[in-house]
């Protein structure tokens, strides 16, 4: 008797403990998901390409949720202020932003960053990969990426090269630092904050070679003939240029890339499963594909588990590379 009154106590315990689990679920799980906006953040500043095809993003997946989701701009540190408030936002759904290579991949090895790219965020979707074209001004003598090559080096340090922030703290300044090492090379770095800027520089004669993304200005340059393309740091070509030999072409080497959406760590797997299924959907509405097709940014697409493995992936192959950099700078 005692027997079986200790089997039908150790069966009402599992049973108890089954449905406080079940109700504990269902506590922290929301059916009606989300029940107020939803605060995406942007790391950069307005008008830029990061910021557009965010804020395109937002209004196709607004379209599919009964809430908004509302696009802030929260810039500083060359996007490590505005990750950072990822990282700390409460883990409920309701504040996500977007996710880049700078901050992600490059600027935790040249300095301390409040946030750990591995662990402190969860990865909802990769949607977009930016275009590096590396352009000079149509009056300079060089014709083909080759040609500026082998003037550089027989010109150390005269090639002056514009870039959005250090070299060190954008993925183009690795990748010519990279290829400095490859062709025994040497170029001058200038940083400059924003495209725009760069591309003044460019044409008024400040800077010989000016590697960021495309934008529309810089494409009314081009079709003017202000400005010519020599390459892309890039793997995505513009199209019509896809003749254009690429560095990864020539090298092996190109920019690591991007644009992906993540939330704070912890977020509950329901929360994850919607955001993937909107915003999934959201890359294929037409009004955000004609929109980064207009900005000349590739959609190019990950599940938040692909997003994940890859900037494992990366985040690891970047630390290395830019370790080997490191060393080559003291070595000189």
């Amino acid at each position: 008797m005692k027997r079986d009154t200790k089997k039908y106590i150790a069966i009402g315990l599992v049973c108890f403990s089954l449905l406080f689990c079940f109700a504990a679920e269902g506590m922290t799980k929301d059916p009606d998901y989300p029940t107020r906006p939803i605060e995406f953040i942007i790391t950069y500043g307005a008008g830029g390409t990061t910021d557009l095809s965010c804020r395109g993003l937002c209004e196709a997946t607004s379209k599919l949720l009964p809430q908004p989701m509302i696009p802030i701009n929260k810039i500083g540190a060359s996007g490590v202020t505005g990750t950072a408030l990822i990282k700390n936002a409460k883990p409920d759904g309701y504040t996500i932003g977007v996710f880049t290579q700078s901050p992600a991949f490059i600027i935790p090895f040249v300095q301390e960053t409040p946030y750990d790219t591995l662990k402190d965020f969860t990865p909802i979707i990769h949607f977009g990969e930016y275009i590096y074209p590396l352009l000079v001004r149509a009056d300079k003598p060089w014709k083909t990426w080759k040609e500026l090559v082998e003037w550089a080096r027989k010109n150390p340090g005269q090639i002056k090269v514009g870039t959005t922030g250090s070299k060190y703290t954008q993925v183009q300044g690795i990748a010519l630092s990279r290829i400095e090492l490859k062709e025994n090379i040497k170029f001058t770095y200038i940083p400059f904050k924003s495209g725009p800027e760069t591309l003044t520089a460019l044409l008024g004669g400040t800077i010989d070679l000016y590697g960021s993304t495309v934008d529309t200005t810089t494409m009314d340059y081009l079709s003017m003939g202000k400005v010519r393309m020599l390459s892309f740091l890039s793997k995505s070509k513009l199209p019509g240029y896809e003749k254009l030999p690429n560095t990864d072409e020539i090298y092996g080497i190109s920019v690591c890339n991007l644009i992906g959406v993540a939330g704070p760590k912890g977020l509950p797997p329901y929360v994850t499963k919607k955001l993937e299924e909107v915003l999934t959907k959201a890359t294929a509405d037409p009004s955000f594909v004609s929109l980064m097709k207009k900005m000349h940014t590739a959609i190019v697409y990950m599940t938040g588990e692909e997003m994940g493995k890859y900037i494992e992936k990366t985040y690891r192959e970047q630390g290395q590379i830019i370790k080997r950099l490191k060393e080559e700078e003291v070595k000189k």
